[in-house]
């Protein structure tokens, strides 16, 4: 029973593509014609009208709204085809069309009901895993996808870099100016991480002015590449906006793996840590070998002036 569960919950979560999308609609639309088809066989014995209303629920679902309305209008008319064919002699041809009427009307609420519900099923699963100001992933889901990826770096042998970020002098800006401001630094940051990354990487918001990103299957070289360049695009974005925020980054390259992923975000973050002792708005970075438990490859780029 509980595997039956964990399945059932894996398939509501599922999220299809665009050819996904047309096999769902297909087998449904085979379904409808089934379902009529053994109607007329069958000589109306057999009703089984509200079979119909699990295509119209699937394609609300996974698929959306006006799909789903058109599977609900399609069924109806299917089984009106069916109930003309066989049931025309015994019934009056208005009872057959005002029963398809209340019956199109109960699909298409139906279809309606489901997908609002796919709609707030998806808000509220964005609300547990991002963070509402800028958009990225919080804390707990950036744990998350940093272990799936800890467990995949350890069977594929490929490294896997995490750069943590801390704005310098983001208090002040809180102080002078207001938290508006201070919000609006935020979402800058958020907004830049989220248009500049790939879809394998991974940002986050791990809360008040400090920002972590994973780069799955990249090394130390690769990775300062891509943070140092976003580094000085950001603070040139605040720097256009009036802000005199700066960044300290620390970033870790791991070539074998510790233990958990909490270790993993502590070395960068005391890298960071390192940066701002030195006098802030600079990178810092180490590659990671733990069974040799040392670390090699340091330097630390110049401040910005």
């Amino acid at each position: 029973m509980p595997f039956l569960i964990t399945q059932v919950e894996r398939l509501f979560h599922a999220e299809f593509g665009r050819a996904g999308k047309v096999v769902l609609l297909c087998l449904c639309v085979v379904l409808i014609g089934l379902a009529g088809t053994f109607r007329i066989v069958t000589e109306a014995q057999h009703a089984l009208s509200l079979v119909l209303l699990l295509p119209t629920i699937a394609v609300s679902w996974f698929i959306g709204l006006a799909f789903g309305l058109s599977v609900a209008v399609l069924a109806v008319l299917s089984w009106l085809s069916a109930d003309l064919f066989v049931s025309v002699e015994t019934q009056p041809a208005w009872v057959l069309y005002s029963n398809a009427l209340v019956r199109g009307g109960v699909f298409c609420l139906v279809a309606y009901i489901t997908s609002a519900l796919r709609e707030a099923y998806r808000r509220q699963r964005a609300l547990a895993s991002q963070d509402p100001l800028t958009g990225l992933a919080n804390r707990r889901q950036f744990m998350s996808r940093l272990e799936l990826e800890r467990q995949r770096s350890a069977r594929s042998r490929r490294p896997i870099t995490i750069a943590y970020l801390d704005l310098d002098d983001f208090k002040a800006v809180n102080d002078s100016l207001g938290h508006d401001k201070g919000d609006q630094v935020l979402r800058i940051v958020g907004g830049f991480l989220t248009r500049n990354l790939r879809d394998t990487d991974c940002a986050a918001r791990l809360g008040g002015d400090e920002f972590a990103v994973m780069l799955p299957e990249t090394g130390l070289e690769s990775a300062l590449i891509v943070i140092d360049k976003a580094r000085h695009r950001i603070q040139a974005l605040l720097t256009a906006h009036g802000l005199t925020v700066g960044l300290s980054v620390g970033v870790a390259s791991f070539v074998s793996l510790p233990g958990s992923v909490r270790e993993m975000l502590e070395v960068a973050d005391r890298l960071m840590y390192e940066v701002k002792q030195d006098g802030k708005r600079a990178i810092r970075h180490r590659v990671v070998d733990v069974p040799q438990d040392h670390l090699v490859a340091e330097r630390s780029r110049p401040r910005d002036e």
